[in-house]
């Protein structure tokens, strides 16, 4: 990092300078925790020359780049650009530091009984619940000051000049009166049980709505026209430019039209609640769900994925592509997966299913920690597919899953074999201790049978996940260790699904081989080696070795727990405690149908298939194009139509 930037009055981090509290502090904000650098700045730990690489997808088949521009080449804010540049790629937040901005924990009594044996026995020890906050992200597309002050600034986009764009802005904001009705789904679905009674304990956190502060009325942001702002517990109104970096406000970075920017700034909004459920205004819950279908004191956060897609996994630079090509979701896949990479090594990783998503506010900020630079470039995107960006909840759940099998790692070498508070650890008792352990063959564990489930939630007293079914947990290790991928257990989970039978079978870890290279550490003759060095080997440079390790280890402990991960020192235990249970997991399934309404016909067809068989979420995706004044009636009559069928009554904040 070299010199001193100057844009717009900022004075930016200069290269070189650490990346301490202060730091962090300054240009992230207060509540960030502080990482490790691990990549300095966009691409700097990759060198090509004059090689030419494969362009990943979408490109055209055989396509290769010369140079890989950095992402901050294409933003048009100059202050964002030079901002992100000053700031690190990737960095590493030491366990520790992250658990110092935890959000809702438990009592580690109660984590010691749940983590160590997989079960409760002592009925005097619960689940702590906490309410569950809910994010809109919306705004009025057919407002007349919106549409001027975008078109005011798309007019200078190089994205015009594709005619697929261009087709798709005419529709992109238009209002259907979603967010009214959608607001409806959560207050009959989720805070009200079948029978109309409210949850308890209270399920309902604080809702708000992230919109824009380009309003037609005598407000300074939209708001929706049905909305009751007298109402003690009306839903609070958030402008979406006040949600930037300290060091941006007021610059050219604040004004956006791409909702992935505004999903970048979701960390930004402040509650005393840690776990929210996101949701843009066409998504809608249109079945029973409980608080466990966001997020479980027991299993996690649930993450729900779209195996039909392919994996996404990158390990150098991607080229943004062709303008032609850049529209649309892969490159930003593409861009979160090579950070992945870069922090935790190759891997395999699936695409998000189209659903509402859960998110902890305290994680979400120690991903900004983490990936810093991708988060004020996607921050200050103006619109979807002019610059590179995150896929916020790609690069979220798979962060999560990450951090889990790290903590696992952790707990075993810096905790388990590390209770004398050394350094090292010697090669011959770590090798020693694993090969005693056989993992030749298949081993079922029990985290899943549906009899445990059960008593867990009950001798926890919570209510259990409703429109999700499990795939895996992370109480079993990383999914990949499965004897089964991912795809296989989702297929059998769905025919499980649509034939009416539980699945509850146990689920079984792959036999896999500790190998030797494992324990060779080139350079080092001495036979305790520094713990950090087989820490960062184990878990991003040699995975297998790591995987290994977590599949064996979970077999020490049996068909239930992590026993033979966790140290008998009160403050090691603590820690691996904590760490584990913050990014606990699932993969789950939910059936969430995504509607792409095309004319009035689709509505028609597919919201009376919603009807019929009540799926657990559905969205209504506008992809209408006409402007023909009575083909746009009859779409807006056929929406209005379901909207009222499916959602008739009135939430408590409607006038």
């Amino acid at each position: 990092m070299c010199g001193i930037y100057a844009y717009d009055g900022l004075d930016i981090l200069p290269r070189g300078m650490i990346w301490g509290r202060k730091e962090v502090s300054m240009f992230l904000g207060p509540g960030y925790p502080v990482g490790n650098i691990i990549s300095s700045s966009e691409w700097s730990t990759f060198h090509f020359g004059k090689v030419e690489i494969p362009a990943p997808p979408p490109e055209p088949p055989g396509s290769t780049v010369r140079r890989v521009q950095p992402p901050t080449d294409w933003l048009n804010c100059d202050a964002a650009k030079n901002f992100a540049k000053s700031l690190p790629e990737v960095t590493f937040v030491p366990f520790e530091e992250a658990l110092e901005h935890n959000g809702e924990g438990q009592e580690v009594s109660w984590l010691n009984e749940w983590l160590t044996d997989g079960q409760l026995n002592n009925s005097d020890m619960k689940a702590k619940s906490h309410p569950i906050d809910v994010v809109y992200t919306w705004v009025n597309g057919t407002s007349p000051a919106f549409r001027k002050a975008k078109q005011s600034v798309e007019a200078g986009s190089r994205l015009m000049d594709i005619p697929d764009y261009r087709s798709d802005t005419l529709n992109r904001h238009r209002d259907w009166d979603e967010l009214r009705y959608s607001v409806r789904s959560i207050e009959t679905f989720l805070e009200k049980k079948e029978t109309g009674e409210l949850r308890i304990p209270r399920v309902l956190g604080k809702v708000s709505i992230i919109t824009t502060q380009h309003s037609d009325g005598p407000q300074n942001v939209q708001t929706p026209l049905w909305l009751n702002m007298s109402h003690p517990e009306a839903p609070e109104i958030i402008p979406q430019e006040g949600l930037v970096s300290p060091m941006l406000a007021g610059t050219c970075a604040t004004e956006t039209f791409s909702s992935c920017a505004v999903e970048a700034r979701l960390d930004r909004i402040e509650s005393d609640n840690d776990k929210v459920m996101i949701l843009s205004d066409d998504m809608f819950l249109s079945n029973q769900h409980s608080s466990a279908d966001i997020y479980s004191p027991l299993y996690g956060l649930p993450f729900v994925f779209e195996y039909a897609w392919p994996h996404y996994t990158i390990d150098y630079p991607p080229a943004f592509g062709s303008l032609e090509f850049r529209f649309g979701e892969h490159p930003y896949l593409y861009f979160c997966a090579y950070l992945l990479h870069v922090r935790f090594g190759w891997e395999y990783r699936s695409y998000n299913k189209h659903t509402v998503h859960s998110l902890s506010r305290t994680i979400m900020r120690e991903l900004r920690s983490t990936f810093p630079s991708a988060f004020e470039l996607s921050s200050a995107q103006r619109f979807r597919g002019e610059s590179p960006s995150i896929h916020l909840w790609f690069l979220f759940d798979w962060y999560v899953i990450e951090r889990h099998r790290e903590a696992l790692i952790w707990s075993y070498l810096f905790g388990k074999l590390q209770e004398d508070e050394s350094t090292t650890i010697s090669l011959k008792t770590l090798h020693g201790e694993l090969s005693e352990i056989d993992t030749s063959t298949d081993f079922s564990r029990d985290s899943l049978v549906s009899e445990k489930i059960k008593s867990a939630y009950e001798k926890a007293d919570v209510e259990p996940n409703i429109a999700s079914t499990f795939l895996w947990s992370s109480a079993d290790g990383p999914v990949w260790l499965s004897a089964e991928n991912e795809r296989d257990l989702a297929r059998r989970v769905d025919d499980a699904l649509l034939h009416n039978r539980t699945f509850d079978e146990t689920r079984k870890l792959a036999p896999c081989e500790i190998k030797p290279e494992c324990f060779i550490f080139p350079g080092i003759k001495s036979e305790n080696i520094p713990t950090e060095l087989i820490f960062d080997k184990w878990r991003r440079t040699d995975r297998a070795c790591g995987d290994c390790m977590i599949n064996a280890l979970l077999r020490k402990s049996g068909p239930l727990g992590f026993s033979a991960f966790l140290s008998t020192k009160p403050r090691r235990r603590s820690i691996s405690l904590q760490s584990i249970y913050r990014y606990s997991h699932t993969f789950s399934r939910v059936d969430a149908r995504y509607g792409m309404m095309e004319n009035p016909e689709a509505v028609k067809s597919l919201t009376e298939e919603w009807i019929a068989q009540r799926p657990a979420e559905v969205c209504f995706n506008d992809h209408f194009f006409s402007e023909e004044p009575s083909e746009v009636q009859r779409f807006s009559e056929g929406a209005k139509g379901f909207f009222e069928k499916y959602f008739p009554n009135k939430n408590k904040w409607e006038l």
